[in-house]
């Protein structure tokens, strides 16, 4: 048997790393054609610009944070990861120096206060997002669609699809920076929520009031679960739960930000939350 441990913190976008692997790999079992999104930039002059992104943490959670939250200034960038504005104005130097990985989002700009920046066009598909509206929904949707075709092969097949998986594709499955990156992200995160909840804790002991009558103070969850595999195909029962999980989460966001547009709610109202699932093996493998 093997222990297969999840730590699930409630904090809104999605980050379910190992559903994002099961399914970035062109993989053609029988009737299940499974797309592989590359990770790969095809413009010569960027190639190298992300690489160098990742030996930074600060440059990494910046990016990290347009491509979840949209575009955002540095005073939002600032208050998100918990750093001083110089400090974000310095990285952003180096993030819009030629080859730009983020620019300025004039439009943004023009409608709200301080200068908004967004991803530069040649890397918006470097990064997985699930998209937005119903588009991304039916997207999440097809996922479930292939994992159920999956779970009717025999355990042998399903064997086979989850080696090749990995074996065929190992550049799209696992860059080891990017994703220790992307973890310590996720920490500041973390740290910035288990903060915002203990002041609010303190602030009400010493008697003082929420000024917002609306969303009084910030939330925390946080869930762990240990259960036992052994075998592929229950992994992939695994996958589906998340992935149906994933579906009724963007279908709620959706429709809270569509009640949000309708009420015309100020964007400095609107309040960044930030969900992520990391989930794996405890357990040694060995190869021969």
């Amino acid at each position: 048997m093997i222990k297969f441990k999840f730590a699930v913190h409630f904090q809104l976008n999605l980050i379910i790393k190992f559903i994002g692997m099961a399914w970035h790999c062109d993989t053609v079992s029988e009737d299940i054609k499974v797309q592989y999104r590359s990770l790969q930039v095809h413009e010569p002059e960027y190639r190298e610009r992300p690489i160098l992104m990742y030996e930074v943490e600060t440059r990494v959670a910046i990016v990290l944070t347009i491509v979840q939250f949209g575009p955002s200034n540095i005073k939002k960038l600032a208050r998100i990861l918990s750093k001083n504005e110089a400090t974000i104005h310095h990285h952003i130097q180096w993030l819009t120096s030629d080859p730009a990985l983020i620019i300025l989002d004039t439009d943004t700009t023009v409608k709200r206060k301080g200068k908004y920046y967004r991803l530069a066009e040649p890397v918006q598909n470097y990064f997985y997002d699930p998209g937005q509206g119903e588009e991304g929904v039916a997207e999440i949707r097809a996922k479930v669609e292939r994992i159920d075709k999956l779970l009717k092969m025999s355990d042998a097949d399903i064997y086979k699809f989850h080696l090749d998986m990995i074996k065929n594709h190992p550049e799209g499955l696992l860059n080891d920076i990017k994703e220790r990156q992307l973890m310590a992200y996720n920490h500041t995160l973390e740290n910035m929520i288990l903060n915002n909840f203990k002041q609010a804790l303190t602030e009400l002991a010493a008697g003082n009031m929420p000024k917002n009558k609306q969303y009084p103070f910030g939330s925390l969850s946080n869930f762990a679960l240990d259960m036992k595999v052994s075998s592929s195909r229950h992994l992939f029962e695994i996958v589906k739960l998340f992935t149906q999980m994933q579906v009724s989460f963007v279908a709620l966001k959706n429709r809270i930000h569509e009640e949000m547009e309708i009420e015309k709610i100020p964007e400095e109202d609107r309040i960044d939350m930030h969900f992520h699932i990391v989930g794996g093996e405890i357990a040694q493998f060995e190869f021969e």
